[in-house]
């Protein structure tokens, strides 16, 4: 199981990284500028769906969580999700102006 969850952390790592580079080449351009930290919400990305999967994996060795699989995985996404808009609402949410 240390093997799987090892792969797991460098699979999400890889694409991590991957994801970013790729979406910061593409913003590259310095007109476009961001009211928000692109590297921040990739790292809450990383990590939350790494605890996600993580949390997925050793709740699936257990008999008695099998079947409730699915609906802890929707409980956690929801979570992530509340959490995200918690954390970055000020600068994701709020729109400073929108006539431009």
């Amino acid at each position: 199981m240390i093997k799987r969850v090892i792969s797991y952390f460098l699979l999400y790592i890889i694409v991590a990284i991957a994801a970013y580079l790729g979406h910061d080449y593409f913003l590259g351009n310095p007109e476009n500028k961001l009211r928000f930290s692109l590297l921040d919400i990739y790292i809450f990305h990383f990590f939350a769906s790494f605890i996600i999967s993580l949390s997925l994996i050793l709740l699936s060795n257990t008999e008695r969580w099998v079947n409730q699989i699915g609906f802890i995985y929707m409980f956690t996404f929801i979570t992530k999700l509340l959490f995200f808009a918690a954390l970055f609402k000020d600068s994701i949410i709020t729109v400073e102006n929108l006539t431009k």
